[in-house]
């Protein structure tokens, strides 16, 4: 089971920690971070059913939200409509195709997210994290 294992609000993940908890996945997890250091990454606490979170943005506009979990992740985006277009033809999975087109609309865009539980899963993840900053450095 994928449980939310970091609830404590007086207690942010050390590093340790999160390694401990995604187990095979930190290599992975590792990866997506050191593609990303032209971002800020800045831990949250939104409160105790969602646990701390990991967010990764750019001038004040989040990339991405992680979320360590019992062996596993959960990552959720917020797209624009023109990043949604532009997903939704290009060569994602199938997987992450369904999620973009069942994304609920919300003001500032197009929110889903995906619980990662295998490290097969995690190329895929790195692939959309790559075409959603390349959309938005075009823009």
């Amino acid at each position: 089971m994928n449980d939310i294992v970091f609830t404590d609000k007086e207690n942010r993940p050390s590093e340790d920690a999160v390694k401990t908890e995604l187990g095979n996945l930190y290599k992975e997890y590792q990866s997506i971070l050191n593609d990303i250091t032209d971002h800020t990454l800045e831990w949250k606490y939104p409160g105790k059913k969602y646990g701390w979170l990991l967010k990764a943005q750019k001038k004040r506009k989040a990339l991405f939200w992680l979320t360590p979990l019992h062996r596993a992740y959960k990552i959720g985006f917020i797209v624009r409509e023109y990043e949604r277009e532009a997903l939704l033809q290009s060569t994602i999975t199938e997987e992450i195709s369904g999620k973009i087109e069942d994304a609920e609309k919300y003001p500032e865009g197009y929110g889903f997210s995906m619980v990662v539980t295998k490290v097969t899963q995690s190329a895929s993840i790195r692939t959309l994290i790559h075409t959603i900053k390349t959309l938005r450095t075009k823009k």
